[in-house]
């Protein structure tokens, strides 16, 4: 609450200045709130940051626009990318190694006809295909639609897979589960779909010795930054088992 005051006061009158900035996608646009704060400190003009040597250096893994907005800077800005470590599994490595899929939509409700197409279980089917190339059971994390579409998918998932051979976990806001890593660090005695609803975002970071299918919400139209975010940037890091698929927006991963 304070950005938009004292750090235009602060700024006006200095030289020298280095500033520092973490996920530079957020609030980028023109007319929120970053914008307006580094409009209100002038320094969006080029002349007054070079008269007052300020310069800034920014971070994110997922850049949407900026980078595009970056490249009108021509020779007074870079752009740095930094290489992961040794055994770092990114999501392109993931597309590489044949373990990214094209989602499509598994919810597939008609408001018109109250019913759900039927090209959706034939969806539901290319995982059924999955499972069967695994050697032992695993977690497989679907995220769902929000309301009464969570239900549906559900019950889409049941109509496809025997509740008597499958079980079946509901993840939200409103479940008992406080940290769906407790359940993930215990191997599962059989296939278990876990439905996650408006969870598991950016920043957390999953246990994945068990994940065999993530599943992310089918979108028209898919935000890039929500898709490397999303459960593709769950997959990610130097702990993958080798085996998890991830059904996201291959567009967004090139």
């Amino acid at each position: 609450a304070e950005l938009p005051t004292t750090f235009v006061d602060e700024l006006k009158n200095k030289t020298n200045v280095l500033i520092i900035m973490d996920e530079i996608q957020v609030a980028a646009k023109k007319g929120q709130t970053i914008y307006n704060t580094f409009n209100a400190a002038g320094i969006m003009n080029m002349n007054k940051l070079l008269e007052n040597d300020i310069k800034i250096l920014e971070f994110t893994a997922t850049p949407d626009g900026t980078i595009y907005d970056l490249m009108d800077w021509t020779d007074s800005s870079a752009k740095i990318l930094a290489d992961g470590g040794d055994g770092y599994i990114s999501t392109y490595d993931l597309l590489k190694q044949g373990r990214i899929k094209q989602y499509k939509d598994l919810c597939g409700y008609d408001k018109e006809t109250k019913s759900v197409y039927m090209e959706t279980f034939n969806n539901i089917r290319e995982i059924e295909t999955d499972l069967s190339n695994f050697t032992s059971p695993k977690y497989h994390v679907i995220r769902t639609k929000s309301g009464s579409h969570q239900d549906i998918t559900i019950d889409n998932f049941k109509k496809i897979f025997n509740t008597n051979d499958y079980d079946f976990i509901k993840f939200d806001r409103t479940s008992d589960i406080k940290d769906i890593n407790d359940i993930l660090l215990v191997q599962p005695q059989k296939h278990t779909f876990i439905f996650i609803k408006e969870m598991l975002r950016c920043a957390k970071t999953l246990c994945k010795k068990y994940i065999g299918i993530t599943y992310e919400r089918f979108s028209k139209t898919p935000d890039d930054a929500t898709i490397i975010q999303g459960l593709a940037g769950r997959n990610t890091g130097y702990d993958d088992n080798g085996v998890s698929i991830c059904y996201t927006n291959i567009a967004s991963i090139n």
